[in-house]
């Protein structure tokens, strides 16, 4: 007998009507088997389906509708490849020669009195540029007339001591004077010997003194002395720099002016680390710049770096370019052509397919209509509007080449950047 039969039965009365007792009991039992049906497993064999849980879509890539594709204007294209046309062409920056550039400075202080050249200049070897007036020209015009004086005191002196040996020595032979005479004259012709190579010494100190001012010994004139400092060109050039004009109070290191013969540039490039194969000091190399579309410069590189920019991972390369025509000036920008051996061809991609994300280079790349990759790449030169890939992409993978802006924010949206 069950337990529910035996509950009913003891909840029976004598005239078998089912009383509130009996109807209490069989609630109380259809609740506790209902619970127990509820905890009971599941022994039909079949398991209850997972909760259905969303797709999460890989880190590195990023799936966008075809309508948010042309709103955002983005486009597609294959990267393509191209055979090496035999170089490379890199930025350059037009300077100065410094080995032909002069900057001028003050060696005394004074007032400069006088500027004879403007900006523009062109000026030979030894031209006055300037004039300066200083207390130091008195002072060296001074010490050189004493030593002029002095040399003539002194030759004066060594011609009356040769003289008097000469007559101590006639009279000695005649023992009209003694020995000692005859020695103390021979004496004192030899002081006076050293006395007027002293003084010579002397005038030679102060030709110096007024050669380093800038008074050629060739233009000294006692009659009619130079009172001011010249400052002359060192080298035949351009005035490039006039830093003073008449009146300038100045001290020694001021610097006056600059001057660079022209004729010879140097162009600054800077190289990608992945193009260092291709350079060697020495090496010819074809410059054009934006002033003359049609024309070709020959240039030679003449030194490269040692160092790679930590930031850029290029190379400075120093290039010397003949400018005798003059028609490169300094700070243009040029274009700097390297020839190359390299045989594989290369892979190109838009500059436009080309962005910066967490510290990366990279390009995004449709895995599917719609559905895009960010790729890092190693990039190198770049050329009429396209840059190479030189690592990271193949020859007819499609990237994005306009809208890149679009997918770079949606990547940064999704915290994909640091």
């Amino acid at each position: 007998m069950t337990d529910l039969q035996t509950t009913i039965r003891s909840a029976e009365g004598p005239t078998r009507r089912p009383g509130r007792s009996f109807l209490a009991a069989l609630a109380a039992v259809l609740w506790l088997g209902g619970c127990d049906n509820a905890s009971a497993p599941d022994v039909s064999g079949t398991a209850a389906p997972p909760p259905e849980t969303a797709a999460v879509p890989p880190d590195n890539t990023l799936t966008l509708t075809e309508e948010a594709m042309s709103a955002g204007g983005i486009r597609v294209e294959a990267a393509r490849a191209e055979g090496r046309a035999g170089y490379f062409e890199t930025p350059a920056v037009l300077r100065v020669d410094e080995t032909r550039t002069a900057r001028i400075g003050s060696i005394v202080e004074g007032i400069v009195s006088e500027v004879a050249v403007q900006v523009g200049s062109r000026v030979p070897k030894g031209a006055l540029l300037a004039s300066i007036h200083s207390h130091l020209v008195h002072e060296a015009w001074a010490g050189y007339r004493r030593a002029l004086a002095e040399r003539r005191r002194a030759t004066t002196e060594l011609a009356f001591a040769t003289d008097a040996e000469g007559r101590a020595l006639r009279l000695l032979a005649t023992k009209a004077v003694s020995q000692q005479e005859a020695e103390r004259a021979r004496t004192d012709r030899a002081a006076a010997e050293q006395t007027l190579v002293i003084a010579e010494s002397e005038v030679l100190r102060a030709l110096d003194e007024l050669d380093h001012l800038g008074i050629m010994t060739e233009d000294i004139d006692l009659n009619n002395p130079r009172e001011t400092i010249p400052i002359t060109a060192p080298l035949g050039g351009v005035v490039l720099d006039r830093l003073v004009t008449e009146g300038t109070g100045i001290t020694p290191g001021t610097l006056l002016f600059v001057i660079s013969d022209l004729s010879r540039l140097w162009a600054v490039a800077e190289i990608d680390e992945t193009r260092l194969p291709a350079l060697a000091v020495g090496r010819t190399v074809e410059l054009t710049v934006p002033a003359y579309p049609q024309r070709t410069f020959s240039a030679r590189i003449v030194a490269i770096g040692d160092v790679v920019d930590p930031d850029t991972r290029r190379v400075t390369a120093r290039i010397e370019v003949d400018n005798r025509d003059g028609a490169l000036k300094p700070q243009m920008y040029a274009a700097v052509r390297v020839q190359t051996t390299d045989e594989a061809d290369i892979v190109l991609v838009p500059a436009s397919a080309v962005q910066k994300l967490d510290q990366q280079t990279v390009v995004f790349v449709e895995q599917q209509p719609g559905r895009f990759s960010r790729r890092a790449i190693v990039p190198g030169s770049e050329r009429e509007g396209f840059v190479e890939v030189v690592d990271g992409l193949q020859a007819n993978e499609r990237v994005a080449t306009a809208g890149t802006f679009l997918i770079k924010s949606k990547f940064l949206e999704r915290g994909q950047a640091e």
